[in-house]
């Protein structure tokens, strides 16, 4: 099956994405993001790129979500200032001078993820690019219980790992960046320990239907990646559903044109790339 291409779609009617709709999708949405993630994200890179684009709702949000997908396939930050030790980090948010840890030149062993025990409290976002977290690792993340951003690249977390990581729930998490991992649809089902989880970042092929309608079911999910999944029109039909659900990003899929054609049917406001290219059809397709 073939991806849906311009021709395919470029000749279809866009008056039913009336601008008006358009407009106030966009503002809803931005208010409602701002007031679930609040003050407690002033430390996080995402958040910082949200609120020091503010006036542009729509592109700094995608920017944002789009920031932190080129940080994580590439492992580095642009905007990040020189890295500093793990030591030093974890002694500034001990201090009280610091809310963040960000890794992304440097793995990390096991033995090292001990010392988030003493600042458990007061760490809300934790970047480590160069992994590498196992299932056992996973444990010592579990206690994070202020976290609001986690990205583990190169940690190949299975559902058992997940279900470590997680504990008896993250009540802060926001959001959640696993690229790696190997989760099927019965880790997933843990996600449901994650209430205010508004961004998902996950990938491989066992992530089909199924996983998708797992997904569907997170009720404050905006922006969702999946990355190399395994998805048929039904899975497209179960993202639908999702119901806050406004930005989508999908890589190395190929669905016809028909399903992605009922999904913009079921739900127009929708922001989607493909292979990290804005849809034909999608309603915010401005350059960024």
């Amino acid at each position: 099956m073939a991806r849906p291409t311009s021709a395919a779609v470029r000749g279809l009617s866009r008056r039913n994405l009336i601008s008006s709709h358009r407009a106030w999708g966009g503002y809803l949405f931005v208010l409602s993001l701002f007031t679930v993630l609040g003050c407690s994200l002033s430390s996080s890179p995402t958040a910082k790129t949200l609120t020091d684009n503010s006036s542009n709702s729509v592109e700094a949000i995608d920017k944002a979500i789009e920031r932190d997908t080129v940080a994580t396939e590439s492992g580095t930050d642009a905007a990040t200032v020189p890295a500093e030790s793990w030591a030093d980090q974890v002694g500034k948010v001990a201090s009280g001078e610091s809310q963040t840890i960000e890794i992304t030149s440097l793995p990390i062993q096991g033995e090292q993820l001990h010392d988030l025990g003493s600042i458990a409290s007061r760490l809300q976002v934790l970047i480590l690019d160069h992994g590498q977290v196992t299932d056992q690792d996973a444990e010592k993340l579990a206690n994070l219980n202020a976290l609001v951003h986690l990205r583990l690249r190169e940690s190949p977390l299975t559902d058992a790992g997940l279900q470590r990581l997680l504990g008896t729930g993250h009540p802060e998490l926001r959001i959640l960046n696993l690229p790696q991992a190997a989760l099927t649809s019965q880790g997933l089902r843990q996600l449901c320990l994650l209430p205010n989880l508004i961004q998902l970042r996950i990938g491989g092929r066992q992530l089909d239907d199924e996983a998708a309608a797992i997904i569907s079911e997170l009720p404050n999910l905006r922006s969702l990646h999946l990355i190399g999944p395994s998805l048929t029109s039904s899975g497209l039909k179960h993202l639908a559903k999702c119901p806050q659900l406004y930005s989508l990003y999908i890589d190395d899929c190929p669905l016809p044109d028909e399903a992605w054609l009922a999904l913009f049917n079921d739900k127009p406001e929708l922001h989607v790339h493909i292979d990290q290219h804005h849809h034909d059809r999608d309603p915010n397709a401005d350059p960024h």
